[in-house]
């Protein structure tokens, strides 16, 4: 029991550890889209405190986040509350000099912000320092469920779960995600649960209740509201549910009834923020490119999936691992050639990985099971492709939802060859591996490129 308290709470102390250092490291407004996270929390917190002032100025300047859901915004309020801001909204001047040159450091500008000046900026960045803790517990809670679900999905293999949990959670792209004001932290906790909760109820030795597949509904509903690139998720849960019904004997009407129940609830939770969309902005799904228009660079022609694999593959692949700040900062040259080889052949011994568990899966509930983590990744990639036709969107943190799957298929196949008695040693060698690039990433690429230190 002891070594086991050691392992859970390993992986995710050590999260914490690098993301406090990179809340710190990182300075204010930074990281992607943060000014205007940062602003969409405050309007929120204002339109709860009736200040209507503060937050009519907040959702002016929250541009294309006024799209977003509410869930997570919600959840800065306390930081708000905490820290008494109540504005002005007054934030850092863009550097005329700042050009976005991806580039090691020393090599470019790195920062798009000029150092704070004045009382007011500085509150604000007492403030924003605030939400970055919470967005830390919100990483906190997926790395917990991300850990839960490889357990689940290994069958308490101890060494699977720890590869996978340091792959996944020591990601250094994912902690400087987890250390800023970003949503799509609660999205990716909240889309870890959902399937977690799957996965259980897949194995479960009664088959699925009509209660069941309400509360799934449910989740994926609470996920969307997180960040509505999730809400996939309903689509995994009703398949899921229709297939293991039928595995469990269920009848077809069943079955159909169970999925149907899923989708429905969730659907009817999402109505209100469907409703509102469509009096805000007559489009209840948000897809008409025009609404996006005035507030990011969208495409004069369609993106097709060809097109993105031959012309900007590289930078999402790079920007999901090792592309920091306001996308200016890039590790070494040769780091990009060692993280390339890695991918490569993690992601082909992960293919093979998936099809050996299908097929020595003891029974069609198994291989569906095994087929979760496969199945959500090609749907959240799907959904990123086709929001990446019409605006410029190649980043890796857009799939962070499915984040958990990736490491799960790369810790998988990289120990799937091992004799037993190596697995545990391969695990914590991993682990080793992951610190001493976090600790390249902090000292050598954002403290060189920075040498900031907070207010």
């Amino acid at each position: 029991m002891r070594r086991d308290a050691l392992w859970w709470c390993l992986v995710p102390v050590l999260f914490l550890l690098g993301g406090a250092a990179m809340a710190v490291l990182m300075p204010p407004y930074e990281n992607p889209d943060e000014l205007r996270h940062f602003n969409y929390a405050v309007y929120w917190e204002a339109k709860l405190e009736r200040n209507h002032a503060l937050a009519h100025k907040a959702r002016l300047t929250s541009r294309q986040e006024v799209f977003q859901t509410p869930l997570y915004y919600l959840s800065l309020s306390p930081a708000v509350w905490l820290t008494g801001y109540q504005g002005p909204l007054d934030f850092p001047r863009i550097d005329p000099d700042f050009r976005c040159q991806p580039a090691p450091p020393g090599r470019t500008i790195h920062r798009r912000y000029q150092p704070l000046q004045g009382q007011g900026q500085i509150a604000g960045a007492r403030t924003l320092y605030a939400m970055r803790a919470t967005s830390l517990l919100w990483g906190l809670a997926a790395v917990l469920l991300g850990m839960a679900l490889f357990w689940e999905l290994s069958r308490g293999d101890r060494a699977l779960t720890l590869a996978a949990g340091a792959l996944w959670a020591l990601n250094p792209r994912w902690l400087e995600t987890c250390a800023s004001v970003s949503n799509d932290v609660a999205a990716t906790a909240l889309a870890a649960l959902v399937l977690w909760v799957l996965a259980r109820t897949l194995r479960a030795a009664r088959p699925p209740t009509l209660a069941k597949a309400a509360l799934l509904g449910a989740l994926c509903a609470l996920a969307a509201y997180s960040k509505m690139n999730v809400v996939g998720l309903a689509g995994v849960a009703a398949g899921a549910l229709f297939l293991g019904g039928r595995v469990y004997g269920l009848s077809w009407g069943r079955c159909l009834g169970l999925a149907a129940l899923s989708v429905g609830c969730a659907v009817a939770l999402m109505t209100p923020w469907l409703v509102r969309n469509h009096l805000e902005f007559g489009d209840a799904l948000l897809l008409n490119r025009a609404l996006w228009k005035p507030y990011v660079a969208t495409r004069a022609a369609t993106m097709y999936p060809w097109d993105f694999f031959r012309e900007e593959f590289t930078g999402f692949r790079w920007s999901y691992y090792a592309v920091y700040g306001q996308f200016a900062l890039l590790m070494h040259a040769i780091a990009y050639r060692v993280l390339d080889t890695l991918l490569i052949v993690s992601g082909g011994l992960g293919l093979a990985f998936w099809a050996r568990q299908m097929w020595r899966g003891p029974d069609l509930r198994e291989r569906l099971v095994q087929s979760l983590a496969p199945a959500w990744l090609v749907l959240a990639f799907a959904a990123f492709l086709s929001y990446n036709s019409g605006v410029y969107a190649s980043q890796g943190r857009l799939i962070f939802p499915a984040g958990w799957a990736i490491a799960f298929l790369q810790a998988g196949g990289l120990l799937m060859f091992l004799p037993r008695r190596w697995r545990s040693a391969a695990a914590w060698s991993l682990l080793i591996l992951m610190l001493a690039w976090n600790y390249y990433v902090l000292r050598c690429v954002i403290w060189q490129a920075f040498q900031y230190l907070p207010v």
